[in-house]
């Protein structure tokens, strides 16, 4: 999407990452120094993006990362915590399998469509942290996230999330992940 760093929130400058790689290291190794993170055995990243979240019970938008495993898809909000992202917790996973709704779509801006800033829109069930089975979840909700990068928006026209997700069994804009 080649988005000018000096455009871009200071949450996605505290750590190094880069249009040209699916996996940044730097953000990476950061998560995995976070105290709320809990890997899972033989989990691998697949990819890593700067990600910008809409259209859930928060308001205003939230920063975050979109991280995606050989295991599961999360959001981890960084290294550095603002006042706009505090109700928001560290880590934020999709349930995979509950999925309604995944596709590529348009970002809005006071909900009308911006054509040229694409965003995944995803309706599914969000849960707190790295265990499932949490009863502080969020549930069902619909989110509309603008990928910094990795959606083949880029000059070499990588397509970095979608080669990610299809190793989860996902698939973008397949009939059965948009039956609502």
């Amino acid at each position: 999407m080649s988005f000018p760093r000096a455009l871009l929130d200071k949450e996605f400058l505290v750590c190094n990452w880069s249009e040209s790689d699916s996996v940044d290291k730097d953000v990476v190794e950061a998560i995995i120094s976070d105290a709320d993170w809990k890997s899972n055995e033989g989990e691998k990243f697949l990819f890593t993006s700067p990600a910008v979240r809409y259209d859930f019970p928060y308001i205003g938008k939230i920063n975050s990362w979109i991280c995606i495993t050989n295991q599961r898809i999360f959001f981890w909000k960084g290294l550095l915590q603002t006042i706009d992202n505090m109700a928001v917790p560290m880590i934020d996973e999709i349930d995979a399998t509950s999925l309604t709704r995944f596709r590529l779509g348009f970002a809005k801006l006071f909900g009308l469509p911006i054509p040229f800033i694409k965003a995944l829109i995803v309706k599914g069930r969000f849960f707190n942290g790295n265990d499932p089975a949490d009863e502080t979840n969020d549930g069902k909700r619909r989110e509309r996230i603008v990928l910094i990068k990795g959606v083949g928006t880029n000059k070499d026209n990588n397509h970095f999330f979608q080669d990610a997700v299809t190793q989860l069994g996902l698939v973008l804009d397949a009939p059965n992940l948009n039956t609502d």
